[in-house]
Protein backbone atom coordinates (compact mmCIF):
# COMPACT_ATOMS: atom_id res chain seq x y z
CA UNK A 1 0.00 0.00 0.00
CA UNK A 2 3.05 2.54 0.93
CA UNK A 3 4.75 1.80 -2.36
CA UNK A 4 1.99 2.32 -4.68
CA UNK A 5 1.15 5.54 -2.67
CA UNK A 6 4.72 6.73 -3.25
CA UNK A 7 4.76 5.87 -7.04
CA UNK A 8 1.33 7.56 -7.50
CA UNK A 9 3.31 10.79 -5.62
CA UNK A 10 5.91 10.45 -7.92
CA UNK A 11 3.57 10.27 -10.85
CA UNK A 12 1.56 13.55 -9.27
CA UNK A 13 4.86 15.27 -9.16
CA UNK A 14 5.92 14.77 -12.54
CA UNK A 15 2.61 15.77 -13.81
CA UNK A 16 2.80 18.92 -12.50
CA UNK A 17 5.92 19.37 -13.47
CA UNK A 18 4.88 18.66 -17.22
CA UNK A 19 2.22 21.39 -16.60
CA UNK A 20 4.69 23.79 -15.17
CA UNK A 21 6.88 23.32 -18.01
CA UNK A 22 3.86 23.80 -20.35
CA UNK A 23 2.74 26.98 -18.60
CA UNK A 24 6.09 28.77 -18.43
CA UNK A 25 6.49 27.96 -22.35
CA UNK A 26 3.18 29.44 -23.69
CA UNK A 27 4.41 32.73 -21.17
CA UNK A 28 7.57 33.00 -23.27
CA UNK A 29 5.50 33.34 -26.57
CA UNK A 30 3.73 36.15 -24.96
CA UNK A 31 4.10 39.87 -25.87
CA UNK A 32 6.90 41.71 -24.09
CA UNK A 33 7.91 45.07 -23.18
CA UNK A 34 11.11 46.42 -23.56
CA UNK A 35 12.85 49.61 -22.31
CA UNK A 36 15.53 50.79 -24.58
CA UNK A 37 17.12 54.02 -26.17
CA UNK A 38 16.05 55.40 -29.71
CA UNK A 39 17.74 57.70 -31.85
CA UNK A 40 17.23 60.46 -34.03
CA UNK A 41 19.06 59.61 -37.01
CA UNK A 42 17.56 61.97 -39.79
CA UNK A 43 15.52 64.87 -39.85
CA UNK A 44 14.69 67.02 -43.13
CA UNK A 45 12.58 69.66 -43.24
CA UNK A 46 11.30 71.93 -46.19
CA UNK A 47 8.85 74.67 -45.60
CA UNK A 48 6.95 76.38 -47.95
CA UNK A 49 7.94 80.44 -47.47
CA UNK A 50 10.71 79.45 -45.74
CA UNK A 51 11.10 77.74 -41.97
CA UNK A 52 11.62 81.15 -40.45
CA UNK A 53 8.28 81.68 -39.53
CA UNK A 54 7.51 78.28 -37.52
CA UNK A 55 8.72 76.94 -33.99
CA UNK A 56 12.15 75.23 -34.42
CA UNK A 57 9.88 72.18 -32.53
CA UNK A 58 8.77 72.14 -35.89
CA UNK A 59 11.90 72.43 -37.86
CA UNK A 60 14.50 71.54 -35.55
CA UNK A 61 12.87 68.97 -33.59
CA UNK A 62 10.96 65.45 -33.31
CA UNK A 63 9.46 64.04 -30.34
CA UNK A 64 11.56 65.88 -28.57
CA UNK A 65 14.80 65.02 -30.11
CA UNK A 66 17.30 66.76 -32.21
CA UNK A 67 19.30 65.13 -34.80
CA UNK A 68 21.62 62.57 -33.82
CA UNK A 69 19.87 63.21 -30.42
CA UNK A 70 18.51 59.93 -28.44
CA UNK A 71 16.37 59.31 -25.04
CA UNK A 72 14.93 56.14 -23.75
CA UNK A 73 11.53 54.60 -25.13
CA UNK A 74 9.97 51.28 -24.51
CA UNK A 75 9.15 48.93 -27.42
CA UNK A 76 6.56 46.39 -27.19
CA UNK A 77 7.01 43.65 -29.21
CA UNK A 78 4.10 41.07 -29.71
CA UNK A 79 5.14 38.25 -32.46
CA UNK A 80 2.61 35.97 -33.94
CA UNK A 81 2.94 32.35 -33.12
CA UNK A 82 3.38 31.40 -36.58
CA UNK A 83 5.89 34.09 -37.06
CA UNK A 84 3.96 35.79 -40.07
CA UNK A 85 3.80 39.28 -38.20
CA UNK A 86 4.86 40.77 -35.37
CA UNK A 87 3.31 44.13 -33.43
CA UNK A 88 5.99 46.62 -32.86
CA UNK A 89 4.95 49.78 -30.65
CA UNK A 90 7.29 52.69 -29.63
CA UNK A 91 6.85 54.92 -26.74
CA UNK A 92 8.23 57.64 -25.06
CA UNK A 93 8.00 60.71 -22.20
CA UNK A 94 7.44 60.13 -18.51
CA UNK A 95 5.31 57.46 -18.30
CA UNK A 96 5.58 56.26 -21.76
CA UNK A 97 2.04 57.58 -22.57
CA UNK A 98 3.55 59.37 -26.03
CA UNK A 99 3.14 56.48 -28.91
CA UNK A 100 5.63 57.10 -31.78
CA UNK A 101 4.25 54.37 -33.80
CA UNK A 102 1.96 51.27 -33.55
CA UNK A 103 2.10 49.04 -36.52
CA UNK A 104 1.97 45.25 -37.10
CA UNK A 105 4.52 44.18 -39.41
CA UNK A 106 4.62 41.48 -42.09
CA UNK A 107 7.22 38.75 -42.29
CA UNK A 108 9.15 38.85 -45.80
CA UNK A 109 11.07 36.31 -47.59
CA UNK A 110 14.61 37.57 -46.23
CA UNK A 111 13.15 36.51 -42.66
CA UNK A 112 12.58 40.32 -41.57
CA UNK A 113 9.53 42.54 -40.87
CA UNK A 114 8.35 45.80 -43.03
CA UNK A 115 5.49 47.94 -42.41
CA UNK A 116 4.58 50.77 -45.02
CA UNK A 117 2.18 52.20 -45.91
CA UNK A 118 0.71 55.91 -47.28
CA UNK A 119 -2.29 57.78 -45.62
CA UNK A 120 -3.91 60.88 -47.30
CA UNK A 121 -6.26 63.01 -45.07
CA UNK A 122 -6.58 66.15 -48.10
CA UNK A 123 -5.13 68.25 -47.72
CA UNK A 124 -2.28 66.45 -46.46
CA UNK A 125 -0.44 62.85 -46.63
CA UNK A 126 1.79 61.05 -44.66
CA UNK A 127 4.34 58.21 -45.04
CA UNK A 128 5.39 55.23 -42.52
CA UNK A 129 7.57 52.67 -43.28
CA UNK A 130 8.63 50.26 -40.02
CA UNK A 131 11.60 47.86 -40.79
CA UNK A 132 12.91 44.86 -37.69
CA UNK A 133 14.56 42.34 -37.75
CA UNK A 134 14.12 40.95 -34.01
CA UNK A 135 17.22 42.86 -32.64
CA UNK A 136 16.71 46.23 -34.73
CA UNK A 137 14.62 48.07 -36.57
CA UNK A 138 13.92 51.57 -38.51
CA UNK A 139 11.25 53.72 -38.59
CA UNK A 140 10.94 56.62 -41.33
CA UNK A 141 7.83 59.38 -41.23
CA UNK A 142 7.19 61.97 -43.33
CA UNK A 143 4.29 63.70 -43.10
CA UNK A 144 3.31 66.80 -45.09
CA UNK A 145 1.18 69.04 -43.91
CA UNK A 146 0.74 71.30 -46.66
CA UNK A 147 2.93 74.19 -45.42
CA UNK A 148 5.32 71.95 -43.40
CA UNK A 149 7.18 68.57 -44.57
CA UNK A 150 9.49 66.74 -42.26
CA UNK A 151 11.11 63.65 -43.29
CA UNK A 152 12.42 61.54 -40.43
CA UNK A 153 14.14 58.38 -39.38
CA UNK A 154 14.45 56.65 -35.82
CA UNK A 155 16.49 53.91 -35.13
CA UNK A 156 15.76 51.38 -31.97
CA UNK A 157 17.94 48.66 -30.59
CA UNK A 158 17.12 45.89 -28.70
CA UNK A 159 19.90 45.59 -25.59
CA UNK A 160 21.93 42.34 -25.44
CA UNK A 161 19.59 39.51 -23.25
CA UNK A 162 21.56 38.63 -20.47
CA UNK A 163 22.30 34.91 -19.50
CA UNK A 164 20.38 33.96 -16.43
CA UNK A 165 22.70 32.85 -13.18
CA UNK A 166 20.90 29.95 -12.92
CA UNK A 167 21.51 29.26 -16.61
CA UNK A 168 25.85 30.22 -16.54
CA UNK A 169 25.63 27.28 -13.48
CA UNK A 170 24.24 24.93 -14.82
CA UNK A 171 26.71 23.08 -16.37
CA UNK A 172 28.99 23.20 -13.31
CA UNK A 173 26.24 21.70 -11.62
CA UNK A 174 25.90 19.01 -14.32
CA UNK A 175 29.71 18.67 -13.59
CA UNK A 176 29.39 18.39 -9.63
CA UNK A 177 26.83 15.64 -10.46
CA UNK A 178 29.22 13.55 -12.78
CA UNK A 179 32.23 13.75 -10.55
CA UNK A 180 30.11 12.59 -7.94
CA UNK A 181 29.00 9.89 -9.50
CA UNK A 182 32.23 8.84 -10.71
CA UNK A 183 33.50 8.91 -6.84
CA UNK A 184 30.54 6.69 -6.13
CA UNK A 185 31.42 3.74 -8.92
CA UNK A 186 35.34 3.51 -8.10
CA UNK A 187 34.53 3.36 -4.06
CA UNK A 188 32.22 0.60 -5.24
Amino acid sequence: MIRKFEGFMKFRSLVAAALLAVGLGQAAGAATVQTISFKLDRLSVYCMGGCNQYPSSQTHEFAGLRQGGSRLGQLYIDEAADGSTVELALSYGEDFSNTLFRHVLKRMDDGKYLFDSVSMVVPSWSISTVKWDGYSGSWRYYPDTYSVEQDTTISFDLAPVPLPTTAALLPLGIGALAVMRKRRRNAA
